[in-house]
């Protein structure tokens, strides 16, 4: 009886109402609400979702075909939708230690407080391509980064005309960079933002095929952009000719398997192993390739953000009020983790919404 008289408030609320409750659900969850016999239901959540359709297919199709590789360490910002992304070298952190909460406004007495894979930032960032949320560093964590970067705006990422080549030979291939990639690479200020506590560097390669291994034979193709100074620890963009991108990690320097970057002086190709044999001889006969190399970001502009916070983290930088905002989204109580943990293994894969 209760629960006729509370469905029946709720269906006679107005449309903006319902809209405003609906926005503060996550996108898939919303997607559910959508899929509904109920026009109200329908039409107010499909007015929430529509803006976020593109990402969720993205998400569905990038996710599907990439391994997450999950860490028992991590929680899903999606329980149910998108598995558990592992950890990579610029994601070092799994959560707020107990000393440390009260500065992010979280309740000590629930800590530990554990970081989810994937982030759940649209939610409240807005990611455009403009990275208006990438704010200068403080004075103590750019005085840190100095030595390594030297002055802002000295350089940027790439320079114009290798910028251009990979604009020239996307289009020709048929591929689509993602939102901000050519505003980030050429920007001489943007990239000293992002600091890194294990030597990273960002820096432009050249477009090569995805070896098949990795994509199932999806036809991608890879771009390497941000690295560690020993060249040990690698991201890279990857991109289809459906439109669809995501950032993939690996410690596998793949462009050392890319017949076209060995040149015409090497006479030795035959000696060459492929990147399936390298993986067999060292892991094993019944290693999958694509765990070396686990999807880390679902977006160029999502996987950036990412960076950017956890690594204020680990400069234990001044907690800003967005470093605030991506702890009080992102970290969730320990005590929530393996309820969630435990839906997300019934109920994955999912389905993506279908308008």
């Amino acid at each position: 009886m209760l629960a006729a008289m509370a469905a029946i408030t709720v269906l006679s609320l107005p449309p903006e109402i319902l809209s405003q409750i609906f926005s503060n659900l996550n996108p898939f969850d919303l997607a559910s609400v959508a899929k509904t016999f109920n026009r109200q239901f329908y039409h107010a959540a499909l007015q929430v979702l529509k803006p976020s359709i593109p990402w969720m297919q993205n998400a569905q199709r990038m996710c599907s075909l990439f391994s997450t590789s999950g860490e028992k360490l991590l929680m899903p910002s999606f329980p149910g939708h998108i598995g558990t992304f592992s950890p990579d070298w610029t994601h070092r952190n799994v959560d707020i230690p107990t000393g440390d909460c009260e500065r992010f406004g979280l309740n000590p007495a629930k800590s530990p407080y554990v970081r989810c894979s994937p982030p759940d930032l649209r939610s409240w960032m807005k990611l455009d391509g403009t990275f208006d949320w990438l704010e200068p560093l403080d004075e103590k964590t750019a005085k840190q980064m100095g030595p390594h970067t030297g002055p802002v705006g000295a350089r940027p990422v790439a320079p114009d005309w290798k910028v251009d080549d990979l604009i020239k030979q996307t289009e020709r291939l048929g591929l689509t960079l993602p939102q901000g990639f050519d505003t980030f690479l050429r920007s001489e200020h943007l990239h000293y933002r992002i600091p890194s506590s294990s030597a990273w560097y960002f820096y432009l390669d050249g477009i090569i095929e995805c070896p098949s291994c990795i994509d199932g034979g999806a036809g991608g193709y890879l771009v390497r952009f941000y690295f560690d100074q020993q060249y040990c620890a690698f991201s890279h963009l990857y991109m289809n000719k459906s439109g669809n991108h995501c950032i993939l990690y690996t410690d596998i320097d793949l462009y050392s398997f890319n017949p076209a970057a060995w040149g015409d002086e090497d006479s030795e190709q035959s000696n060459r192993v492929s990147l399936e044999e390298m993986i067999r001889r060292d892991y094993g006969e019944d290693h999958d390739v694509r765990d070396e190399i686990p999807i880390v970001g679902v977006t160029f502009e999502e996987y950036l953000a990412s960076v950017y916070f956890e690594e204020l983290l680990n400069f234990r930088a001044p907690p800003s009020k967005a470093l605030k905002e991506y702890v009080a989204h992102v970290y969730r109580p320990a005590a929530e983790v393996k309820p969630m943990r435990e839906y997300s293994k019934t109920h994955l894969p999912f389905s993506a919404f279908k308008l």
